[in-house]
Formats: structure tokens, C-alpha cells, sequence
């Protein structure tokens, strides 16, 4: 009608119509985009408030798939340090969620940003009716997110492409926040160094499974690292850290899947048995003691460590997860007390001994001060002759309410404590002090000599042969006079750092005496490599000797050897005559023991001095009897 009525208007009615659709359709876009923008806003706040990564990943696939109604979505994501990619996919009602993939070419090229074809192929979907997304992380998380159909059928604009990767780069932040999250989670509750469970997860577990009710209860252990001070302080934190790794390596070996192993601090670790057995709890053990046999090496260098273990399980339904852990940790500390490398079970009297080593830790710190520690002596004599060899230097704890204090009682709590080396150099001090004065009161012993014991933390102790050099020239005692002795077990815990002090320590003069001999490790190829003047053969060899051919023929063995490394032999402990005929019968120069003195004081030792034979004494060979030889038959 406007045609035959006015032409001319006819071109303003349809400019006012290009000009309305132009305004509908950008009504649309805007209503669109505002949709696409309230929809990401909505299911992003869904995939972050999603617990886990495994229903973050779910929501954000449905996300893609009504985001572009599609049929399928797939996410592969490639974690930094991960050994292999994760795919997830939703396809219609099935899903498959963090499932671990092989990388492919063709799968690289499509993370890479390359041409994703290849991968569309391989996966199944068709190249036509599939829009493909990169994920790119600013902490190095990659990906490629996929939508699409299985068969063709349709297709994705630019603006579906486009918003896919808008999707995509809110995808990128969330699953970042997503892996941020549980490893700040993970790292809340593990230990750094070791990756073991740290105290709070340990007792958080604990407390769990104390709260089933059942048969069976939770049992805990315990274990402390024996002599771990020592190598901690002479080789650096850097190779305790890594001696620290690998015994939580071998501990996590042990402890299998249904145990929870975890580093309490410093060289503490424990182990949960959620529902078990003190037998159980105990064979644990065992194989706890037992995989430290061997020893451990770091850098081409070998380390012997061992663990004391305590065992502690529920007392009752009252029982909490720190008195139960508290009670393992009592019972760790009656192991080291019978001699480490030991379990023992909790048992309720713990508590009271527990309670007086606390007491008696305090006062060994202020016994030092109070100088209530003093030095015994006690002879080495010649078989024979009964010419005096040497004096042993002892220390005693003169203990203002319970007497005078072995060292078996305070000598391993000093090293607990760190209390050892001050301990340590007063009895060298004092000892060395009191044998110059006996030299200048007793001219006619000038071959006298004192021994003194090296405790492990004072054996790799740098400044040894500083301080030995000062003690010397302080008190003008020749080195040739001084003996030091260390156990075999010390010398083994780091050999290469042991051998190169005593060198130093040979070098000064001062000759070194290895105590205890055979009861430690490879005892033969030790006399091999430690530069040694002296061993002391243990105890329990000697008291052996009476009725025991077998306790003889060791014996003659080991003077056979040390006289064939021209080394002193000194038999310890002897308290029975018929242990000395027989020493002397196979050849033993030397002896120690009640038989002959107890420790005394040095008032006491001063007078001993005056009553022992003057005359100096001539170098005996050591008159070694030929063994009988041992036939063995095979039955």
C-alpha cells in the first residue's frame, strides 16, 4: 500500500526496520552474553565449592556440555612433576574421571597448540561437530578440553569456539586453586623432609581409630634413632637430612599399606596399627630392628644407625591418642636403658622410672656445676709379674641422695642430653692432670699410662685433637702416656670421619685402644683399617673361658691376630683365678678386673702406686698357644 501511496517513503520504513533488527539482534547478544556470563559465574562457584578434584572435574564437564549442548566433553590435564596425563570424560550418563593416559604425538601436538585433529581422531570424535580448548596454567598446569559429538551432525560457531575458551581460561585458575589447595592440604599434614605423616595427622589418626569399638585396638610404635646426635653434629644437617630420608624409606618399607608411618621430629618416628595385637605390634618390630641391619650409604660412604622401639596399645576406653603415643614414647626410653637396638612394651611401673630419669637428667646437669662428678682408676696389670701396665679413668657421680653412680647409669643419659662432652672433658682433664703429678711422685713408674674412654658424639667430634693437645700441654703429660679408647660400635657409625680423627690423635703421640673387642662389627677387617695400639678383649668372652674349649680357641685366635699386628691385648672383667691360669696358659699379657682391684679414688690409687713393683718393665712376646684345630663333620 505505501508502494502506490508514497513511494518515496518506502525506503524510510525500511531503513526503520534494518535499524530495529539491528537493535533486536544486539538485544539478543547482549542477552546472550549476559547468560554465557551468569553461567560460568554459577558454575564456577560449583566447581570451587567442590571438595575434592574428582568432583571439581565432574562439575566443570557438565559445565562444557550445557554450556554448548553438547554430548560429550573430555579434559586431559597434565600435572607439573606428574608422571603421566589424567583424562577425564562425560558421555551422555557414563563418566570416567581421573583416569591416568599415556601421551601420544598426537595428544602433544594438541596440548602444544598445534592442530588437535589428529587427537579428535583418536579419540573418536568427529572433526566437524567438535569445538577444542587449551588449558594453560601460570603454575605450569596444561591441557586441552574437548566438546563435542560422537557422530556428525552439527557444528560450533566462532562465538562457541570462543566462549569455549573463555570457559577454558576460568577452568586454567580454578583447577590451579584446585592443586594449590590439596598440596597445601597434603603439606599441612606431612612431614617436608620425609613425606611421612607429621604428629598432627599421626594423632588425628589415632584418635580415630581409638574411637572404633571393637575387639582389637589401636597399637602404637615408637622408635628413636640411637647415637643419631653424633653424626648429626660432626657431618652436617645436610647428611643427617639425607640419613633421615633413607630411614624413613626403610621404615615405610616395613610398615606395609594398613600402617600409618609418620616422623614426629628430629630423628622420632612412630608407627599406627589401627586394629591390631601386641604380637603383631611386636613382629613389626622385629622386622624394624631387623631392616637396619644393613648398613646405609650415602654418597659412597656407610652409615650404621639403629633404632630403639617402644610398644604401646589401649589401656582402656578412657585411653587418649597422646597418653597412648606418651606411653610408646616411655617404653622407647626403657629400650635404650636395657641397651638399644631393642623393643620394649609399655608396662604401667614405666611411668615412675620415666619420671626419675627426668629427675635425674636435671641433676646431672647440675652436677657438672656442683662438681660432683670424680674420677676412679683402676689397674691394668701384667699376668705374672704383676707389673703395672696402666690406669683406666672411670667417672663416678657422687650423688648427693643416692650414692656414688656408675656410668652405665648417667654416661647414656649425658649423651641424650648432650651433656657428654663436658662430661667427657673433665674426666680427661682430671685424669691426665692427676698421672703428671703421680709421674713426678713416682719417678721410677715412668712408663705409666691412663686410658681414657671416647663416648661416639666426642669420637666425631672435630675439635678432639685440639682439645687433647691442649689437655697435654696443660698438664705436661708426654702423649706416649695417654691412651684413648673408644668401642667398636662408635668407631663404626661413620669410619672414614673415625679413622681420620685418630690419625690426627696417633700423630700427637697418643695411642688408641679399641674396648670391647668382638662384640661389634667385622671386628677382623676393623683391626685392618683403624690405626689401633690396644684392643681390649670384652668380658663375656673371658667369662666363658672356664669349661668352654670353644670360649679358648676364640681366644687364642685373637691374640694369634693381635700379635701378628704387633697390637697389646688387655683381657677385661676377670674375677675368678682360673680365668687368669688360663689367659696366662694361652698367652695374654695383660688383664683387668676385680680379681685384682676395684675402681678406686685417686686418694687410693696413690696409695696402690707405692705398693706396685718399681722396676720397669721388660717387652714380653706374647706366648701364644697353638689352638687344637677344630674338625667339622657334615652329618
Amino acid at each position: 500500500m505505501l508502494l502506490h501511496v508514497d513511494a518515496p517513503a518506502l525506503g524510510a520504513l525500511l531503513v526503520s526496520a534494518a535499524l530495529g533488527a539491528t537493535a533486536f539482534h544486539a538485544y539478543l547478544r547482549q542477552r546472550r552474553g549476559r547468560r554465557h556470563l551468569e553461567f560460568l559465574y554459577t558454575s564456577m562457584r560449583a566447581i570451587q565449592s567442590a571438595p575434592n578434584l574428582r568432583l571439581a572435574t565432574h562439575e566443570l564437564l557438565q559445565a562444557a556440555r550445557l554450556l554448548l549442548s553438547a554430548e560429550v566433553a573430555e579434559l586431559v590435564i597434565v600435572q607439573p612433576g606428574s608422571a603421566a596425563p589424567v583424562r577425564s570424560t562425560i558421555d551422555g550418563n557414563a563418566e570416567r574421571l581421573l583416569e591416568a593416559t599415556e601421551v601420544t604425538p598426537a595428544l602433544e601436538q594438541a596440548i602444544g597448540g598445534g592442530e588437535p585433529d589428529a587427537y579428535l581422531d583418536e579419540r573418536g570424535f568427529a572433526t566437524a561437530t567438535a569445538a577444542v580448548a587449551r588449558i594453560r596454567g601460570e603454575l605450569g598446569l596444561s591441557g586441552v578440553l574437548i566438546v563435542g559429538a560422537r557422530t556428525a551432525g552439527g557444528s560450533f560457531s566462532g562465538d562457541d569456539s570462543q566462549l569455549l575458551e573463555t570457559f577454558a581460561s576460568h577452568v586454567s585458575a580454578v583447577l590451579e586453586h584446585d592443586q594449590a589447595r590439596e598440596q597445601l592440604q597434603y603439606q599441612a599434614h606431612h612431614d617436608d623432609l620425609t613425606g611421612l605423616a607429621n604428629r598432627g595427622l599421626f594423632t588425628a589418626r589415632c584418635a580415630e581409630a581409638l574411637a572404633v569399638k571393637g575387639r582389637r585396638t589401636p597399637a602404637i610404635l615408637f622408635l628413636d634413632l640411637d647415637d643419631f646426635k653424633t653424626i648429626n653434629d660432626s657431618l652436617g644437617h645436610g647428611a643427617g637430612d639425607d640419613l633421615l630420608v633413607a630411614v624413613a624409606d626403610r621404615i615405610r618399607a616395613c610398615a606395609g599399606a594398613d600402617v600409618l608411618a609418620a616422623r614426629l621430629g628430629g630423628d622420632e618416628f612412630a608407627l599406627l596399627l589401627p586394629s591390631a595385637t601386641l604380637a603383631q605390634a611386636e613382629r613389626l618390630a622385629v622386622r624394624l630392628l631387623a631392616s637396619f641391619d644393613s648398613a646405609i650409604v650415602l654418597d659412597g660412604r656407610e652409615f650404621r644407625i639403629h633404632p630403639s622401639i617402644g610398644i604401646a596399645s589401649s589401656q582402656g576406653p578412657e585411653t587418649t591418642a597422646e597418653e597412648l603415643l606418651r606411653n610408646a614414647d616411655v617404653a622407647m626410653y626403657s629400650a635404650k636403658d636395657g641397651g638399644k637396638r631393642r623393643f620394649a612394651r609399655y608396662e604401667t611401673e614405666m611411668h615412675a622410672r620415666a619420671r626419675r630419669r627426668q629427675e635425674l637428667a636435671s641433676d646431672l646437669e647440675r652436677a657438672i656445676e656442683r662438681h660432683e662428678l670424680t674420677v676412679q682408676y683402676q689397674p691394668i696389670l701384667e699376668l705374672g709379674t704383676g707389673r703395672l701396665f696402666a690406669l683406666e679413668a672411670l667417672a663416678r657421680w657422687e650423688h648427693p641422695e643416692h650414692g656414688v653412680l656408675p656410668p652405665g647409669v648417667f654416661i647414656p643419659l649425658a649423651e641424650e642430653t648432650g651433656l657428654i662432652g663436658a662430661i667427657g672433658r673433665l674426666v680427661r682433664h682430671d685424669a691426665c692432670s692427676q698421672l703428671a703429678d703421680w709421674r713426678k711422685l713416682f719417678p721410677d713408674l715412668p712408663d705409666l699410662s691412663v686410658t681414657v674412654n671416647l663416648s661416639p658424639p666426642e669420637l666425631q667430634d672435630r675439635e678432639l685433637r685440639r682439645e687433647i693437645e691442649s689437655i697435654l700441654a696443660q698438664s705436661g703429660l708426654p702423649a706416649r702416656n695417654l691412651i684413648l679408647e673408644m668401642t667398636e660400635s662408635s668407631a663404626v657409625q661413620d669410619p672414614q670421619v673415625t679413622i681420620g680423627h685418630l690419625r690426627d690423635l696417633r700423630r700427637l703421640g697418643v695411642r688408641v685402644a679399641l674396648d670391647d673387642f668382638g662384640t661389634g662389627y667385622s671386628s677382623l677387617s676393623h683391626l685392618r683399617d683403624l690405626p689401633l695400639d690396644v684392643i681390649k678383649i670384652a668380658k663375656p668372652f673371658v667369662d666363658d673361658l672356664a669349661g668352654s674349649r670353644t670360649a679358648e680357641h676364640l681366644l687364642t685366635a685373637i691374640l694369634q691376630l693381635a700379635h701378628a699386628l704387633s697390637l697389646e691385648v688387655v683381657a677385661e672383667g676377670i674375677q675368678k683365678r682360673v680365668q687368669a691360669e688360663i689367659l696366662e696358659r694361652l698367652g695374654c699379657r695383660l688383664v683387668q678386673g676385680y680379681l685384682y682391684s676395684r675402681p678406686m679414688t685417686a686418694a687410693a690409687a696413690g696409695g696402690y702406686l707405692r705398693g706396685v713393683p718399681k722396676v720397669k718393665p721388660r717387652p714380653v712376646t706374647p706366648r701364644v698357644a697353638r689352638a687344637r684345630p677344630l674338625t667339622v663333620r657334615a652329618r
